[in-house]
């Protein structure tokens, strides 16, 4: 995680709503299927924990209508308290 950057905080769109087609993608993501499937095409992850953060982060951020940029602050933090 200390190599990671929000470059996309920038752009406009991370201060927008998310949209009900985006809404209705989040919710349909699996994170543990996401990542056997990844497994089963040979791909370690010791990054599990980080597909788990990211959909930790963002359905609980969407359901209050939140900002993708709000999202990112909030992993922003979590990576300033773990260093």
């Amino acid at each position: 995680f200390e190599d990671c950057t929000f470059d996309w905080l920038y752009w406009p769109q991370a201060r927008k709503p998310f949209s009900p087609e985006t809404v209705d993608y989040i919710e349909s993501l699996d994170v543990e299927d996401d990542i056997a499937l990844l497994n089963f095409y040979g791909w370690s992850l010791p990054s599990e924990c980080a597909l788990q953060e990211a959909e930790d982060l963002i359905l609980p951020g969407m359901s209050e209508a939140a900002f993708i940029d709000a999202v990112s602050e909030i992993m922003d933090q979590r990576l300033d308290s773990m260093s």
